[in-house]
């Protein structure tokens, strides 16, 4: 993990999640595995009856959406943006909810139950001055339960690897059908592979013939890499715009195939690294939350529902989803069964549970 006293400043500085149509894409992308994850909730949460609950980062509130029987009367949110307040408001008027930031929580200290949140513990700028406030408000005994269904917020990692010029590509070395199995990098487990950038600007690019249009976009891809601290955010809004799309990132994965097997007839080796997203966030959570700091270790389950969903519209034409796992779909061309209901489709979703309880004084 990148350490540096300036670094929280800068995540703040770049990361800006107001943006209400972000909510209207993020309802349409889970809107399919709906029934699937209110049953992993229902699994994991417990009897909120008799709770009082704080869920902090709550956008517009999908979490109350997946709750078996609605938010509780001892349930309240705490939100940053004042836009996702009102959207809040106007779907859930029963529920408090306060404008706030969660290293600030305006709640007396030892005042709640469970801590709730929903893809947000990727994407705090300082997140040692939140587990100081989530211990602050927590009971003794109080525990805390975060959801991950979408991808790991790649701001924060990818910032780190700008700093030591590092680029981050999509993993594609998960089926180059000329490297040797035990090289193979398996894209349910490592979504990202990292070069030097120096190393990368050197490719002859102009010797592939084929591939034009993933070389176009792999051309984008390290020109905004390579733009000023300030523009960062375009290229990761870039990286989630190509990994949300099986086209695009299938014709970057063959450009990139393509110029890395070019390198190797050239013998100029390359130093191709792995990183797993989900590792990292993992990491980073792990190193906050133990007994040091008032928490029992923090640890993390991934939980898997499978069945069959009705098509969807944002499904690509003649095309099936085989797996959603944290963060990525993977498609497949296979004909459904003869036996598959009509206008349906056989899925396996997966949620990250991340977890850990507040120690007595």
């Amino acid at each position: 993990m990148f350490e540096s006293d300036l670094f929280p400043e800068m995540i703040a500085n770049l990361q800006k999640w107001d943006d209400p149509t972000t909510l209207t894409h993020l309802q349409n992308v889970r809107r399919p595995y709906h029934q699937f994850a209110m049953e992993i909730v229902k699994d994991v949460l417990p009897e909120l009856s008799r709770l009082q609950v704080l869920e902090i980062g709550c956008g517009d509130g999908q979490l109350i959406h997946w709750l078996p029987n609605g938010a509780p009367a001892g349930y309240r949110c705490l939100e940053a943006s004042e836009r996702f307040v009102e959207a809040f408001r106007t779907k859930f008027p029963q529920v408090p909810i306060e404008q706030g930031d969660a290293t600030n929580i305006p709640l007396p200290d030892s005042s709640v139950d469970l801590v709730l949140a929903l893809c947000v513990f990727d994407s705090f700028p300082n997140p040692a001055k939140v587990r100081t406030e989530l211990a602050r408000i927590l009971k003794p005994g109080g525990q805390i339960i975060h959801f991950l269904d979408l991808s790991v917020n790649p701001l924060r990692p990818f910032l780190e690897l700008y700093l030591q010029s590092l680029l981050p590509l999509p993993n594609f070395l998960g089926d180059a059908d000329w490297l040797p199995p035990d090289q193979l990098l398996p894209p349910t487990e490592i979504e990202v592979v990292t070069i030097p950038i120096q190393q990368i600007q050197k490719i002859p690019t102009s010797n592939v013939t084929s591939h034009q249009r993933g070389l176009e976009l792999l051309r984008e891809y390290i020109q905004l890499f390579q733009q000023p601290l300030e523009q960062f955010r375009k290229f990761v809004t870039y990286y989630m715009r190509i990994t949300s799309s099986p086209e695009w990132l299938s014709e970057l994965n063959q450009a990139n195939l393509a110029v890395t097997e070019l390198n190797l007839r050239t013998h100029r080796a390359w130093d191709l690294q792995p990183l797993s997203l989900r590792q990292w966030y993992e990491q980073l959570n792990s190193s906050q939350y133990l007994p040091a700091t008032g928490f029992t270790e923090m640890t993390h389950q991934l939980l898997t529902r499978a069945g069959w969903r009705v098509r969807a519209e944002s499904d690509p034409e003649n095309r099936t989803i085989q797996r959603r796992t944290v963060g990525r779909s993977f498609w497949s061309d296979a004909a459904p069964p003869a036996d598959a209901p009509e206008n349906q489709v056989h899925t396996r979703y997966e949620i990250l549970i991340s977890s850990c309880t507040r120690l007595d004084e």
